[in-house]
């Protein structure tokens, strides 16, 4: 398998899952209970809108890390 047929497979699955959300959504069968959990019909438009890829966090403003021990300053006593 190539990198671009892996790519084009995820894109099925997510155009899957993106559409059965629609379904779901305009079948009349919302709101569900689900393992206890409401399933209403602004949760699925949330669910439509922001996606599983979409809510990523940006590489560049992503949580503060600690930086490699050999850049920090040693302390002299």
């Amino acid at each position: 398998m190539t990198k671009r047929e892996v790519v084009i497979f995820f894109a099925g699955v997510e155009a899957f899952h993106t559409l059965s959300h629609l379904v779901l959504s305009v079948s009349g069968q919302l709101p569900v209970r689900v393992f206890g959990f409401n399933v209403t019909i602004g949760l699925e438009a949330w669910a439509i809108a922001t996606g599983p890829g979409r809510l990523r966090p940006d590489p560049d403003r992503s949580v503060s890390r600690a930086p490699p021990s050999d850049t920090v300053p040693r302390v002299r006593q």
